[in-house]
């Protein structure tokens, strides 16, 4: 469905940008330039008035609008593992976890190389979860709000 969705846009890109080891650059590209383009509809409607333009705001601009891209799709993997977690406990045949799961195959592979089950038990979502809680209040949001206000 998700592909579905946004295969109108990012199909052509695909022709011209090619994918790099797996991962989808022209999805990450059409990801950005869409953050980039919320950015600078903020600072136009918003109470900043755009009459100093130097390289420093653009370069500011350019920072803010990757870490929010990266700040997104943290938060997606996040609630694609939890939503997994909580749905494996209640009812782990529903069809959206077919598409949690592979969601969230990618971030919980690596975690689980670094993890191992304890007593048989997979603690790898809670690993997961904990490792991306701390990112996003300690870096990532810090970060996002120092740019926002220099």
């Amino acid at each position: 469905m998700l592909v579905k969705l946004s295969n109108f846009a990012v199909k052509p890109l695909r022709k011209i940008i090619p994918s790099f080891k797996k991962i989808d650059l022209s999805t990450g590209l059409l990801a950005y330039f869409c953050q980039l383009l919320l950015g600078l509809l903020m600072l136009f409607f918003g109470q900043y008035r755009p009459f100093i333009f130097d390289y420093l705001f653009f370069l500011n601009l350019f920072a803010i609008a990757a870490l929010g891209v990266t700040i997104i799709s943290v938060t997606i993997f996040l609630y694609a593992v939890l939503i997994q977690a909580i749905l494996s406990w209640i009812n782990p045949y529903t069809p959206i976890s077919a598409i949690l799961d592979a969601l969230s195959q990618p971030v919980l592979s690596v975690t689980r190389r670094l993890v191992p089950a304890v007593g048989g038990v997979d603690l790898t979502a809670l690993v997961f979860l904990m490792m991306a809680q701390v990112l996003l209040l300690t870096i990532l949001n810090p970060l996002q709000s120092a740019l926002l206000t220099s």
